[in-house]
């Protein structure tokens, strides 16, 4: 008997074949890793994030700018992610946890309305490795970065606009005659163009307070924590 093979039944088996071996390849580590194993993946427990976020449900954020006027927001949800059971393998070894932190749960894209944080971790099950993941958003404005250090966001230059983003850390600031300590000023680049007259393009962040203050373009009004 002769066995007759045409074009897309030749593609579909080296597909299959490819597919196979990179399977083997990726499930190199131990019996448990293409099978799969559960585990019980941690709570949401990082100190620093928590430090830089100090926020409460319901809390009420009020600034004011140099030109007199208000804005407030109040921190309507905060969502710090619990433990639970899980089954990972060679192929997704990360448990996953996260912090979300909202003032306005309902519609992100609301930019000029909202805050919004998110910390997120991937713990690799297999290596005990750790990726963090930090979105920053006020308003307009966005920043990413892994997590946080003793002086703030950690840049990385894998993670969103990295290069368009610059920060700087003080122990001491003052702004508009208030005194704030372990500040980090995050910048947007404003010479691409991308930044709209009006919306924010730098803002500060104090340990153990949050967010103190930001800045429009290209008037460099200032708004700050009361």
């Amino acid at each position: 008997m002769t066995l007759q093979f045409n074009n897309k039944t030749l593609a579909f088996t080296l597909c299959s074949i490819i597919a196979s071996m990179s399977l083997l390849q990726s499930c190199h580590g131990g019996k448990d890793e293409c099978s799969g194993k559960q585990v019980t993946c941690p709570s949401f427990d990082n100190p620093l994030a928590l430090q830089w976020l100090p926020y409460s449900v319901n809390q009420q954020l009020i600034y004011t700018s140099t030109n007199a006027k208000s804005d407030t927001f109040t921190m309507r949800s905060i969502d710090l992610s619990k433990s639970f059971s899980s089954t990972v393998s060679g192929n997704q070894p990360d448990c996953v946890a996260q912090g979300n932190w909202q003032t306005n749960p309902y519609s992100v894209a609301v930019a000029d309305s909202n805050l919004y944080f998110r910390v997120q971790q991937s713990i690799d099950q297999y290596t005990s490795s750790q990726s963090l993941y930090t979105y920053l958003q006020v308003k307009n404005f966005l920043a990413e970065g892994a997590g946080f250090a003793d002086t703030g966001l950690i840049k990385d230059p894998s993670i969103g606009n990295y290069g368009n983003v610059t920060t700087s850390f003080q122990l001491s600031l003052i702004l508009a005659g208030k005194t704030f300590n372990n500040v980090q000023a995050i910048q947007i680049d404003t010479t691409n163009g991308k930044i709209s007259s009006g919306k924010v393009y730098k803002i500060y962040i104090a340990k153990n307070i949050g967010l103190v203050g930001y800045q429009n373009y290209p008037s460099n009004n200032l708004w700050v924590k009361q």
